[in-house]
């Protein structure tokens, strides 16, 4: 059978015993099968002309030829049941200015429908119609509305003019009252009609892998065992895992990107990796433009970003048996995914290699944006102490989460020298279950709307682009891929109330001075002169104390993201401060 090249959610496995799906990695050319890949790990073959039709879309191919021999293997190690999941796939379409992010499959839009014309017109008319039968009496009958303008019923009382008035005034207020009723029926219809007929899309990691392929060429979908906390007072145990008792199992998406030489093998002149944590409201697609050029340019072996959950397409833990399920949304969290991928892809190294260099020695360089400044620097702790760390906060929010400033001592003073445990306790319970109920499905649905209206994810990363002309269709396009993942909404909605509702063991400047007093680690911090989100004067008052410590780098005129809005001055930033030493 000829095989032709198409991208495919392959899956693959390990001795590590986790299942992960890789979107790009795996590429068979028209000629004979052999996978070439370019210096980053991505295929280098082109797409042929034969999967594609003239004026249509691309073709879809079936992958289960391609699956047979990678079908055997897993078979072997896991059974008949893991080779169930084989299904066709399309070929993805690489943005022209930046080829690791994939379009958005056609089909799928993280917007709602354009009405047609004709139907908006239809909705306006029937709206009226609809607004006269409830406004005007008896309009049925007098089959025109111009007739009670004009009857005039003598009053048996007052002159003609306050009678004319009267009638001015009455008819002003039911022209008033149809004119409303018109444009609250017509945004009625127009609602229903967009959640019926044009929603927003949303659909889930599985079948986004199984039908379509995920958003770039460096993405990764592997599932993770993580240790649970027994309390929420826990904190990080050993090789980045929470300590507890009760493992819960987590389908991460993350980006991985790795130096390769020529002959398809990592290149073991570099060492070393990169991790980067994203922000609020984004996923590790803010950090795609960055990855290959902080690679090249440092002289790393590999990129790593994963999706925290609440957002991008990792999962969300919703199991309300389960009193400790916040947790897994915290930054603690998200800590323990990131070393526990840091763990599987040390490992991942070696097998592949067959060598038995350690690569747990090597240095990391870890890199937080905005509120994913906490989980670098909870990671921080959470590596081994013998690794040499530099830490690299862009735009950090320290000291701005609710409940930073609490502390799970703190709690447990206060309870002990209090009766109200049990009040407090029900309360709690309580207001959760408000949230759950009543106010997740209302405010889900409002930031629905929001969020699928035509433009939103542009004019809000104008706001917080330090020079607004440099955002780019693919700048939105990574902000709307994440949107379209199912349950997208509620995910944003668990975060912030966890945020709220778990209390971490420290403050955030506890935890950078504990980090601060780690050997072999260095922090470092660079923010936008015209950040915002997190003004510039708010990073220099946090940071004031521990300046003898941390070196704070400003970028004039640059945003809130910019690694994104200027991707190689902030490259070359970091490339500076690595090698001032």
């Amino acid at each position: 059978m000829t095989q032709g090249t198409c991208t495919r959610a392959s899956t693959t496995s390990s001795k590590s015993g986790h299942t992960s799906f890789h979107a790009d990695r795996n590429m068979m050319n028209h000629n004979g099968g052999s996978n070439k890949r370019d210096s980053f790990g991505s295929s280098s073959s082109a797409i042929p002309s034969q999967y594609y039709r003239k004026g249509k879309d691309p073709l879809t191919v079936t992958s289960a030829a391609i699956r047979a021999l990678e079908d055997g293997e897993r078979e072997e190690e896991y059974g008949a049941s893991a080779t169930t999941m084989t299904a066709e796939a399309v070929v993805p379409q690489p943005v022209p200015d930046e080829p690791a992010l994939y379009y958005i499959p056609q089909g799928l839009s993280p917007e709602y429908g354009r009405i047609p014309t004709l139907a908006q017109l239809g909705v306006w008319l029937v709206s009226m119609a609809l607004s006269a039968l409830v406004t005007f009496e008896n309009v049925y009958q007098r089959l025109s509305w111009i007739r009670p303008l004009v009857a005039f019923h003598p009053m048996s009382t007052g002159s003609s003019s306050s009678i004319i008035s009267s009638i001015k005034l009455q008819w002003t207020t039911k022209i008033l009252s149809f004119a409303m009723k018109t444009v609250v029926l017509a945004l009625a219809f127009t609602v229903a009609i967009q959640e019926t007929l044009v929603p927003p899309s949303r659909i889930s990691t599985r079948q986004l892998i199984k039908n379509y392929f995920l958003p770039s060429k460096f993405s990764r979908f592997e599932t993770i065992e993580l240790s649970g906390a027994t309390t929420e007072a826990q904190g990080e145990g050993k090789n980045g895992s929470l300590t507890g008792s009760s493992p819960s199992v987590l389908g991460v998406h993350h980006l991985v990107c790795e130096a390769v030489d020529t002959a398809s093998n990592y290149d073991d002149n570099r060492t070393g990796l990169i991790y980067l944590n994203h922000g609020f409201g984004a996923c590790s697609l803010s950090w795609l433009p960055a990855m290959e050029p902080l690679l090249k340019r440092l002289k790393y072996r590999t990129v790593v970003a994963h999706d925290a959950p609440g957002f991008g397409f990792t999962d969300r833990p919703t199991s309300r048996s389960s009193v400790h399920y916040l947790e897994s949304y915290t930054s603690r969290g998200s800590a323990a995914i990131g070393c526990k991928l840091i763990q599987n892809l040390q490992k991942e190294h070696q097998h592949n290699n067959n060598n038995n260099k350690n690569n747990n020695n090597e240095p990391i360089l870890l890199m937080g944006h905005s509120m994913g400044a906490i989980t670098t620097l909870r990671m921080a702790l959470q590596l081994p102490a013998h690794v040499q760390k530099r830490i690299i906060l862009v735009s950090p929010a320290l000291g701005v989460r609710p409940n930073h400033g609490k502390t799970t001592e703190a709690n447990k003073n206060k309870d002990k020298n209090s009766n109200k445990n049990s009040i407090r306790a029900k309360a709690k319970a309580f207001s959760s279950n408000l949230f759950h109920r009543v106010l997740d499905p209302v405010c889900g649905y409002v930031l629905r709307r929001a969020v699928g209206r035509p433009g939103f994810w542009r004019s809000g990363l104008e706001l917080v682009w330090g020079d607004p002309t440099r955002l780019s269709d693919s700048n939105v396009l990574r902000f709307q891929w994440h949107s379209i993942g199912q349950g997208w909404e509620k995910g944003l909605l668990t975060f912030s109330r966890a945020q709220f509702s778990v209390v971490m063991e420290m403050t955030d400047r506890q935890l950078l001075e504990k980090v601060l007093a780690l050997t072999n680690t260095r922090v470092q911090v660079i923010y936008g002169g015209s950040d915002k989100v997190v003004r510039p004067n708010a990073v220099r008052t946090f940071f004031a104390p521990h300046l003898n410590q941390v070196e704070l780098v400003e970028l004039p005129g640059q945003g809130h993201d910019p690694f994104e809005e200027d991707c190689d001055t902030f490259v070359a930033t970091v490339e500076q401060l690595l090698h001032a030493e």
